[in-house]
């Protein structure tokens, strides 16, 4: 962070100066008061279960020079700001501070990828550029302003992830990052159950937009029968497979069981690229980062190098060796879309036994029985051998498989994790690949935990 002083902060959040000295420099900021450290700013948040306020104490004996709060606190000696609300004064402040260090902006949000796509993106941008990116979840409203304080002097370029699950959501963040270029993955199912319908969905991810003019970029996946007609509204470059308007087309595709090579076509050229990662839905993450690197005026080398150097985060498509059994975990979240693109990797991989864990898919309403009840079918479809399902809703995965032919005796459902955990030793063998996958609510990664600790 470059350093900032407390005139500029109560400039920016509109706050009144209780104590202190507005000539204080701050030189980093953090809402975490176990994080605190010196010359730093300590903003006080409120939410249902915690109260920053009654941390303030402990942030200044951590270092900490000023606090930000909305409560009457009073620490002697201590610098503190006063403002109507800590957690709108975190948006103001960042706000401020990256219109005052201006780099160029790409954000990013899509129903199912957006973090798996904004690392790839920013792995090939970093071939030329000094690239800031939001770091694992920081993609809400408290996690993109702590992210933009990381920009630094050296910085070019800053790639920020923008999750949702109402309307409104994207425009706020939107209204802090103003990007120069936005992407927009996909529109599937994800959070369905608060904005009520896919268009609905559209017209939420569509808020990204809310502070372009014809001088910015929309990227958009070709292939996505709802995004598609968003391509006459904007400045839209499109991606895709399947149709050949694109301006960044995959072709020769060979999908092998732990990476995905094919050519890139676009202007008459033909670019090969591989991704160290299984699966279709890869393809499309990499034509993303191809054709917003492009924009940026990246060399074809350069961009298939970025993309063949990237790694993904944890949780996401991890495939590892544990022992006997071979076991993807991309347990990190789940939706019908990313839990087909996961069964079929599954499937690809060369085992005696397929076998999928599959838990519940969250914030799905209404949908959710029929949505679950699909994804049943499509892994007894897709060849899968053994079926656990752990949750409520997990049922309709296990009576959809039923449904479309997999034999009952290979399906168990479980309430809860501990009781598939406590006979998993006994259920998996010896040269079986296994999915791990729900939502993240489900703690899924207690199940990988659980193999580890067996094999």
């Amino acid at each position: 962070m470059q350093q900032i002083s407390i005139k500029e902060i109560i400039c920016a959040t509109g706050g009144t100066l209780l104590c202190g000295s507005e000539d204080i420099i701050i030189k980093n900021i953090t809402t975490d008061s176990r994080k605190s450290g010196e010359n730093m700013l300590f903003i006080a948040l409120e939410g249902e279960v915690f109260d920053g306020h009654e941390f303030v104490g402990a942030a200044f004996d951590a270092g900490a020079v000023c606090a930000l709060v909305h409560k009457d606190i009073t620490v002697a000696g201590k610098a503190l700001v006063r403002v109507e609300d800590t957690k709108k004064a975190l948006s103001d402040l960042a706000r401020y501070y990256l219109d005052k260090h201006r780099v160029s902006v790409v954000a990013l949000t899509g129903s199912v990828g957006k973090t798996t796509t904004k690392d790839m993106v920013a792995s090939v941008l970093q071939q030329k550029y000094n690239v800031l990116k939001t770091q694992g979840n920081f993609n809400n409203d408290i996690g993109l302003p702590l992210t933009v304080f990381n920009l630094d002097k050296e910085h070019d370029i800053a790639v920020l992830e923008m999750g949702m699950n109402h309307f409104g959501e994207i425009h706020h963040l939107a209204s802090i990052a103003k990007p120069d270029k936005a992407i927009i993955t996909n529109i599937g199912m994800s959070h369905i159950e608060n904005l009520g319908s896919r268009e609905g969905i559209l017209k939420a991810k569509l808020e990204i937009t809310d502070f372009f003019d014809k001088e910015n970029t929309l990227f958009i996946n070709g292939d996505d029968d709802m995004l598609i007609g968003a391509e006459g509204k904007y400045n839209c470059k499109t991606f895709g497979i399947d149709n050949e308007n694109v301006a960044y087309r995959a072709a020769d595709i060979v999908l092998n069981e732990d990476s995905c090579e094919f050519n890139v076509i676009y202007e008459d050229k033909k670019v090969h690229i591989r991704v160290n990662l299984p699966g279709k839905h890869n393809i499309y993450n990499a034509l993303c980062a191809f054709c917003v690197a492009k924009s940026y005026d990246i060399c074809d080398d350069m961009i298939a190098k970025g993309i063949a150097s990237f790694s993904p985060s944890k949780m996401r498509m991890d495939i590892q060796k544990i022992g006997a059994v071979t076991v993807i975990n991309d347990c990190y979240n789940a939706s019908p879309a990313s839990m087909e693109a996961a069964l079929s990797v599954l499937c690809k991989i060369e085992a005696k036994r397929h076998v999928a864990i599959l838990g519940d898919m969250l914030e799905m309403g209404s949908f959710a029985p029929d949505a679950h009840k699909g994804i049943g079918k499509k892994a007894a479809n897709m060849g899968v051998d053994i079926l656990f399902c752990v949750g409520k809703e997990a049922r309709n995965i296990q009576s959809g498989a039923v449904s479309e032919g997999l034999d009952e005796k290979n399906t168990l459902h479980f309430e809860k994790n501990e009781e598939l955990t406590g006979v998993l030793g006994k259920l998996l063998r010896e040269g079986d690949a296994v999915l791990i996958k729900a939502s993240r609510g489900m703690r899924f990664e207690q199940i990988t935990q659980a193999i580890e600790k067996m094999f």
